[in-house]
């Protein structure tokens, strides 16, 4: 509706524009002095410097996908935690809906796309920049959550030994591979080396625990977990 009284009010205005400029158009074509066009010509410094400092206005800041900083660190920190109170109110609406419809729209209301918004508001730092910061530290993190396991999964080598001769090479590849998926290099693949003993040592103390919690509080939400 809002879109069709846009376009309405739009067409209005420009019908309007034009039927008085019918009416109006040959007095003013006779008014008009022969130089004016000329002087109007003759002086471009005036639109000139309006261009030049229309572009410097419209001008990007920081790019949405620049490098992660400690500033976005401290922003992730921030913006997670916001996201975690938005999805628990979604959790207590899950728990006292009465019907499909309700269920439904706790559900939905628990997707990244729902509460991004308010963890970009709490970080300080505009959507789009908060959601690529969100993806960067959260691999990270989740590939922080997975390294024990899939560690533990690497030190046991006693099943290659029992595999058939010509499996035992490619059983030893995937492991390297597996191991080198687990390294630093890796895991903090996306954040400055500068950074990454700073994001560690914030990621063992708060970084963790808020991003699990949101995790597990999804899941919950959309019945995954109890």
């Amino acid at each position: 509706m809002l879109r069709f009284l846009t376009v309405t009010a739009l067409a209005i205005a420009l019908t309007t524009s034009v039927g008085c400029k019918g009416e109006a158009g040959a007095d003013a074509d006779t008014a008009a002095e022969p130089g004016a066009a000329d002087t109007a010509s003759a002086a471009p410094g005036a639109s000139g410097s309006s261009a030049s400092s229309g572009s410097s206005a419209a001008e990007p800041s920081t790019p949405s996908d620049a490098p992660i900083t400690a500033a976005d660190i401290d922003a992730y920190e921030r913006g997670l935690a916001a996201e975690v109170a938005e999805v628990r109110k979604v959790a207590d609406q899950m728990r006292a809906a009465k019907n499909s419809a309700d269920s439904t729209a706790a559900m939905f209301g628990s997707l990244d796309t729902q509460t991004q918004p308010a963890g970009a508001k709490a970080a300080g730092i505009p959507l789009e920049r908060y959601k690529h910061v969100s993806i960067l530290l959260g691999s990270a993190i989740s590939a922080r959550k997975m390294n024990p396991a899939m560690a533990k999964m690497g030190e046991d080598t006693s099943m290659i030994a029992q595999l058939p001769a010509d499996r035992r090479e490619e059983a030893r590849k995937n492991l390297a591979q597996m191991r080198a998926q687990n390294s630093d290099s890796v895991v903090y693949r996306d954040i400055p080396p500068e950074l990454r003993e700073q994001f560690k040592q914030r990621a063992a103390t708060r970084l963790d625990t808020l991003w699990s919690e949101l995790f597990a509080l999804r899941a919950r939400v959309a019945g995954l977990a109890r």
